[in-house]
């Protein structure tokens, strides 16, 4: 059985990942500067989850 990739989600490769990284760093230095905290969500919910959130 081979691995599959969950729908509406991709690979990045190293060269991609790695501009990637560099733009949300720099991101993430601009928001803390102006005083914003960070927060982290779950990159995926359950379908159920969402449901009950949205309708």
């Amino acid at each position: 059985m081979q691995p599959e990739l969950a729908k509406g989600v991709r690979d990045f490769p190293p060269e991609e990942k790695i501009l990637r990284e560099q733009i949300v760093n720099n991101l993430k230095r601009v928001f803390e500067r102006y005083g914003y905290n960070p927060l982290e969500t779950p990159l995926i919910e359950r379908a159920e989850t969402l449901a009950a959130k949205f309708g």
